[in-house]
């Protein structure tokens, strides 16, 4: 390589304020997770990414400067790192599962295992419902997925650098940097039009590590004076703790809000490669450099153990409760750092690199056979005999009326095999709407009547919205619905849907918002008004009767595992719902928009009056009867217990509703 890198030959020495910087990285995680202040604390992956950018490549330089590089050499010491604690707290994480949780959120960790251990567990989590979504705070494995972009980059990145190397310091130097900007493009593009492909996908992450690899191979001077350091390290500071306390759930992100953190690490790197500062003293603390050294095993096990805590919670955990799981991480991550960590980096354990590598390759094999069989076992429901079977099969409820198909022509018949003939009532909405089929069924057998539905998963009753910029296909759907409904002279529609969830979609969350039809800007809950109310002066105008029914009662966990534990551990069952006061906090703002339309030939049905106890909370369960499936949707018990807010509308002895 004749004088390229000439910067880089001389042996890496170890600097303590990188592992201090780790622990400015892991400890505002794990406090944002734990729900302890931190709004913005999910940045700290963004700076293990440019540190591991930054290390990797000074490493995979200086040992191809001095000859030394070979691939073999270079993953055998990633397995040592990575592997030893990631299998083992997968290993837990899955053994766990199989004590704490119901047949489908186990098989679901089985498969989230296969994807950990196959390093593609942020492919995985993008298919999910995504990282800021609500049921991810019960995914024991969630976490991994950063772990797998760091996977995927530690695979191809050496690949990369060795064929640059070998064309020159100049061209690599170019090539990383071209690297850096199209990868910083696509984040900048890609957080508004892909949100979670952006979030998971190492494409739009790259140039988060790139920033890293460019700041080793940069030949930048060295910082001479303690002022300057002090000035450019002070920079880098403010800049990860503005993140860290001024981002929050709703911040687009990564894109151009994860600039700052990233460039804030770089600067510290940087100040302190010609020497301290203060602010370099205080990362190099013996107290902070040891929460650096254990901030790999730190981050692997408080996730796992917060989820479980809400698992085995019947309601939000106690602040006590979370500061504790978070001093048990710590405690795990110091044995795990001792008697895992250290002796396979040391090669104390698996000394020689065949054995290591036949050892994480038989334990692999193994441990994907064993995760893949409680995949394709259902989450072995088995687990559940005798009393406790009924937790799995309400768990386990799969409801047979279907989605609309994206094409449909006709409204499907809620009973499609009776002779009654269908009557022009519908029930539309979206997956509240569908499961309360099993009601309208039963009613419509006693009355000797029949319907419609008009039903499909996370799309509202209500015309002229969609999620954008992402998702434009709910506007024509229901233009269509209201065309068959035109169609087939339909004259009474009873609504359900989940209202709160489209009110506060982008409120609460980075999902898309509730929008106009073809433009976005405006607050959700102003398009959720006006678009309601434009619905119900359609269906008016043709002289529809509506009936309305507002949400049933968000519960903070799925019901069925609740009740669960409540039987292991002896909580009251009775307590085991949301307050009302919680429920109706919820739904305070949905709930006066739908009163608000409440008029001659618009009537408007609250569960509420049904699932409701005394004691001031909610109602889901009733002697053995569980009255939900998951935290918001309905069991067939459930919806069946709100027969008495329909019956007027199915009066004995009529053969229309």
């Amino acid at each position: 390589m004749n004088q390229d890198f000439s910067h880089l030959k001389n042996s890496f020495s170890y600097r303590p304020d990188i592992d201090g910087l780790r622990a400015l990285a892991v400890i505002p995680v794990i406090l944002f997770h734990a729900g302890l202040g931190f709004s913005g604390g999910y940045v700290g992956v963004d700076i293990f990414f440019v540190i591991s950018g930054y290390l990797i490549t000074s490493i995979i330089i200086r040992e191809i400067a001095k000859g030394e590089f070979t691939y073999r050499g270079f993953w055998e010491r990633r397995i040592r790192r990575i592997f030893p604690p990631a299998l083992l707290v997968t290993f837990v994480s899955v053994i766990f599962g199989a004590w704490a949780l119901l047949p489908d959120t186990f098989a679901s960790l089985g498969k989230a295992g296969i994807s950990q251990l196959t390093m593609v567990a942020n492919f995985y989590f993008w298919q999910q419902d995504g990282y800021f979504a609500g049921p991810s705070d019960l995914e024991p494995l969630l976490h991994m997925w950063s772990l797998a972009v760091e996977e995927q980059f530690y695979f191809l990145f050496p690949i990369l650098l060795v064929a640059l190397v070998k064309r020159g310091e100049g061209t690599t130097r170019k090539v990383l940097i071209a690297i850096t900007l199209l990868s910083l493009i696509w984040s900048l593009y890609g957080v508004i039009h892909f949100q979670m492909a952006t979030f998971y996908l190492l494409p739009a992450r790259a140039w988060e590590l790139s920033i890293g690899s460019l700041l080793a191979i940069l030949p930048l001077r060295s910082l001479a004076s303690s002022a300057a350091r002090t000035a450019v390290a002070l920079l880098g500071l403010a800049l990860i703790l503005w993140s860290i306390f001024a981002y929050d759930l709703t911040t687009p992100f990564p894109g151009l809000a994860a600039v700052p953190p990233c460039l804030g690490t770089a600067l510290l790197i940087y100040a302190h490669q010609g020497g301290p500062s203060p602010i370099g003293r205080l990362l190099s603390l013996a107290p902070v450099v040891l929460i650096g050294k254990i901030s790999f095993s730190l981050y692997l096990w408080h996730w796992p153990l917060l989820v479980y805590g809400r698992h085995l919670s019947i309601q939000e955990m106690s602040p006590a409760l979370r500061i504790s799981l978070v001093a048990a991480s710590f405690v795990l991550a110091i044995l795990t750092w001792m008697f895992v960590e250290t002796p396979f980096r040391k090669r104390k354990i698996g000394a020689k690199r065949p054995q290591l590598f036949r050892f994480f390759g038989w334990a692999t094999i193994i441990l994907i056979a064993g995760f893949t069989i409680i995949y394709k076992a259902d989450g072995f429901p088995s687990r559940f005999r005798g009393e406790t079977a009924r937790f799995a099969e309400v768990n386990m409820e799969i409801s047979d009326a279907k989605d609309l198909k994206k094409s449909f022509t006709d409204f499907p018949i809620l009973l499609p095999d009776s002779e009654a003939k269908p009557e022009p009532f519908l029930i539309w909405g979206d997956s509240h709407g569908r499961g309360m089929v099993t009601l309208f069924r039963a009613m419509c057998e006693e009355n000797n009547t029949n319907g419609y539905y008009a039903c499909r998963s996370s799309t509202p009753s209500i015309l002229g919205v969609n999620f954008l910029p992402n998702d434009d296909s709910l506007a024509p759907h229901n233009d269509h619905v209201l065309e068959i409904i035109d169609r087939d002279k339909i004259r009474r529609v009873i609504m359900i849907s989940r209202w709160a969830k489209y009110i506060h979609r982008g409120k609460h969350s980075r999902q898309d918002p509730l929008s106009d039809r073809d433009s976005t800007g405006r607050p959700s809950e102003v398009v959720f008004r006006e678009a309601l109310a434009h619905t119900i002066d359609e269906l008016r105008k043709r002289d529809i009767e509506i009936i309305i029914m507002k949400q049933a009662p968000l519960q903070f966990r799925s019901p069925p595992s609740s009740l669960w534990m409540t039987q292991r551990f002896g909580y009251d069952p009775s307590k085991t719902g949301v307050t009302i006061t919680e429920h109706q906090a919820h739904q305070l703002e949905v709930n006066a928009i739908i009163d608000s339309l409440a008029q001659p030939g618009v009537h408007i049905l609250d569960p509420l009056s049904i699932l409701s106890h005394e004691n001031g909370h909610t109602k889901v369960h009733e002697r053995n009867e569980i009255f939900y499936s998951d935290d918001n949707h309905l069991s067939r018990a459930g919806v069946m217990a709100l027969k008495p807010l329909f019956a007027p509308y199915f009066p004995k002895g009529k053969t229309t509703p």
